[in-house]
Parts: structure tokens; C-alpha cells; sequence
């Protein structure tokens, strides 16, 4: 297998995102290729080295509709680098879970941020009022992205794992609709 290419550090205005669709295994082969264990432990609370088949065809399975991905990429010399992927998946009426990963060169740098809004308009257009997710306690980073996102959203300790639910009322609309024209690339 060839060299890497090295991520740059841009801002998030650099990044496009696209739907993931059941075709893209490669690109979500080649985003948990580039997490750290750790990293890996975070999202899927296992260190895993790679997905195992079935977990694969879970994310994989997306119908637009009650389960969806979105991709954000950059674009290198090489082509585009995948670097972040968001899954919502329906639970009920009303309500899904997300989930959210970003490669490490791009941690902090608006990749998790910019997934999460467009994740979270996506779902207000499905009539979706609530997002919920399964957290470690010690992801910090995902801690605080929900609570920039809505000041009421609500953590439960169950074991050893933080339930959220975040609720999209308007005070979350406005963050999220300003984070969204705010890292949106500009168009020439």
C-alpha cells in the first residue's frame, strides 16, 4: 500500500460534505484506517484495528430517509481525503440516534462542528425534533460540541456510558443554522 498523504490543517471552510452512500465502503474503510485506537474506542467504545463486517454493513445501510451519513472531504493532491463521517439512524417518530467521527488530523479544527450542524438540519427536514447518542464519559470533545449546540440538552450516566438527548428546539436551530452559514465554503 502507497504513503499516506499528510492532512493539512485547514479550517473547516475547506471541507466539502456530501451524503455517504451504501457504495462508499472505501471511504469509510479509509476514515477508520486514520483513527488512533484510541480514537476508535471513543466511537465505537471498542480499540478495534478495523470494522467488523457486520457493524460495516450497518453503517453502510442508508436510505435517505431513516438512516442516513453525511461525509466531510478535502481535497488533496491525491484526490479528495475523506476526514469525518455523521450517521443519524431513526429510533423513533420523531427522534435518532448520531454519531459522529473525525480523523485525527482534523480533531478541533470545525470537522466535527461543521458534521453536526448539517447533520442537525438534515434532521429537522425529517421531522426529526431530537437527537440522541451513547458517549464516554472521557470524550470531552463530543461532550462539548453537544453542548455548543443545545445548552438543554441532558446527559445520563447508565453504566459505564453518558445517554444524550439533545433536543432541536429553536435556541438549537439558530446555532446550528449559524454554524452552518458561518463554515459553509465559499462559493466563486
Amino acid at each position: 500500500m502507497g504513503e499516506q498523504p499528510v492532512l493539512p490543517q485547514h479550517p473547516s471552510t475547506h471541507l466539502e460534505l456530501r451524503d455517504l452512500t451504501p457504495d462508499d465502503g472505501p471511504v469509510l474503510d479509509a476514515v477508520v484506517a486514520d483513527l488512533s485506537p484510541y480514537s476508535r474506542y471513543l466511537r465505537f467504545h471498542t480499540g478495534m484495528p478495523r470494522l467488523p463486517a457486520t457493524v460495516r454493513r450497518g453503517l453502510l445501510c442508508l436510505d435517505g430517509r431513516d438512516r442516513i451519513a453525511i461525509v466531510a472531504a478535502v481535497a488533496t493532491a491525491v484526490g479528495d481525503q475523506p476526514v469525518g463521517i455523521a450517521h443519524l439512524a431513526r429510533t423513533s417518530p420523531g427522534r435518532a440516534e448520531v454519531a459522529i467521527v473525525v480523523v485525527e488530523g482534523w480533531r478541533r479544527a470545525g470537522a466535527g462542528r461543521r458534521l453536526l450542524a448539517e447533520l442537525a438540519l438534515r434532521a429537522r427536514s425529517l421531522g426529526i425534533d431530537e437527537l440522541t447518542g451513547i458517549v464516554l464519559p472521557e470524550n470531552l470533545a463530543m461532550i462539548g460540541l453537544i453542548r455548543h449546540l443545545s445548552p438543554a440538552a441532558r446527559f445520563r450516566l447508565d453504566a459505564r456510558v453518558l445517554e444524550v438527548r439533545c433536543p432541536l428546539d429553536e435556541r438549537a436551530v439558530e446555532v446550528v443554522t449559524h454554524l452552518s452559514r458561518a463554515t459553509a465554503p465559499a462559493r466563486g
